[in-house]
């Protein structure tokens, strides 16, 4: 154990400052997460791109011994123990990473892909480094060059964006798999760290290293960008949207007035369709303008009598055909906006009573034929509706509304939207106990 300590100490000084600088940067952003502070900086360690990779190293050579040399009593064969050593390395960074995401909160592909920046580091350190003290300067130099081009980038790390990260992470794994390879190339022909062979080798060996390097790196930077521009547009709209929503709470105060839903269940109708969008769509933009347009649902009753919508019984067929006209009155009032907001507004309010298996109307839209938006919405407000006391009726338990839902999947209801609506009935539930209707 000391003669390990002894030979591999530079990586096990970089798995501290690993652990150091992603626990202050958890501290700084308020993600403390569950862990004290002593554990969760043990923890960060442990998982830690150096600490895993000598881990697995070590782990790799024992596993080899053990089958090659013990049970096969084969000579060494250094392309065989250089694919099994990329393969398992490759298993103990996946494990790391995921410790380190969890540890850190950081969910999807956003701790993913910070990890494979420190992985993709260290291993551009060890190919370049002829010694244990160079190694550590190189680690120092590599990271402190990508923390200063990518520091004013850091907030970013809690940007709602996903889809960004999801392709850095991919072109970091690409970019590992091309340094261990060219890592193995040192047990190939171990000459190259002994200066025998032709110092013209060991050039291009550097020189990949540090092509494919930079090239992910400026990629990782242009992608950063995109985020901070999607982000400054996130910002703008979150702006844009508050000035809107003054113009739809004004409207769904009236439509309050005039029917028996109240302003609680327009809000609540507009959270649970936001949450149920952040499974399905892949633009934020979209998902925060999916909640403000979800308000205006059911805009097109202000044109329905006051004395049907307040009827204290159930509908006859007659008065349930004159309220269905509230979905054509929803596309006519929204008609004259060209703005994306209203746009959107106008497809729900038209199609969120159509059903997936062509018997909803105003049209009888069938499957995908219906907006994905207003497959949204409609599971979120037949959802609160049964919920939701009326003057005919009592409230459903929550339980009972959820299996109406489930029940009528693929009939009423779009399958996928299902299926997102129960995997995410626990956020919803807390989303119907938040905007509860006063007693």
């Amino acid at each position: 154990m000391v003669e390990i300590i002894l030979f591999y100490w530079p990586k096990l000084v970089a798995g501290a400052w690993f652990a150091l600088f992603n626990f202050l940067m958890g501290r700084k952003n308020d993600n403390k997460g569950r862990l004290p502070a002593v554990l969760h900086f043990l923890v960060l360690f442990l998982c830690s791109s150096a600490v895993v990779s000598l881990i697995a190293e070590l782990f790799s050579y024992e596993v080899y011994y053990y089958i090659f040399i013990t049970k096969l009593n084969m000579a060494l064969q250094p392309l065989a123990y250089v694919v099994l050593q990329i393969f398992i390395d490759g298993i103990f960074i996946v494990i790391g990473g995921f410790v380190f995401s969890k540890t850190s909160n950081l969910h999807s592909f956003k701790g993913a892909a910070i990890y494979m920046q420190f992985v993709c580091i260290e291993r551009l350190a060890i190919i370049i480094a002829v010694e244990q003290w160079g190694l550590l300067v190189l680690l120092i130099l590599f990271q402190s060059v990508v923390i200063f081009t990518q520091w004013k980038f850091i907030p970013l790390v809690e940007s709602v964006d996903r889809y960004n990260w999801r392709r850095m992470f991919i072109y970091l794994t690409f970019l590992f798999y091309v340094l261990d390879v060219l890592y193995g190339a040192f047990y190939i022909f171990p000459e190259l760290k002994t200066n025998e062979m032709d110092i013209t080798n060991l050039v291009w060996l550097d020189s990949i290293a540090f092509v494919s390097s930079a090239f992910v790196l400026g990629f990782i930077h242009s992608s950063l960008k995109e985020i901070q521009q999607e982000h400054t547009k996130l910002q703008y709209l979150e702006k844009l949207q508050h000035n809107q929503e003054d113009l739809v709470v004004a409207l769904t105060e009236i439509m309050g007035a005039k029917s028996d839903e109240t302003g609680q269940h327009i809000r609540r109708v507009a959270e649970y369709s936001c949450c149920m969008a952040e499974r399905l769509l892949k633009d934020e933009m979209e998902i925060q303008i999916l909640r403000t347009a979800a308000m205006m649902h059911d805009i097109g009753k202000l044109m329905i009598p006051q004395e049907i919508l307040f009827k204290p019984e159930r509908l006859s067929m007659k008065d349930y055909e004159v309220v269905k006209k509230h979905a054509r009155y929803g596309w006519d009032l929204l008609a004259k906006s060209k703005e994306p907001m209203m746009k959107m507004a106008r497809t729900i309010a038209y199609e969120h009573h159509e059903h997936w298996d062509g018997n909803g109307y105003p049209k009888g839209l069938k499957g995908n034929e219906i907006s994905i938006y207003a497959q949204i919405v409609a599971v979120a407000d037949v959802y609160d509706a049964l919920t939701s006391k009326r003057c005919y009726r009592e409230a459903w338990k929550s339980e009972d509304a959820a299996a109406e839902i489930v029940q009528n999947k693929g009939k009423k209801f779009a399958p996928q939207v299902v299926d997102v609506f129960v995997s995410r009935f626990d956020d919803i539930e807390a989303i119907r106990l938040q905007y509860a209707d006063e007693a």
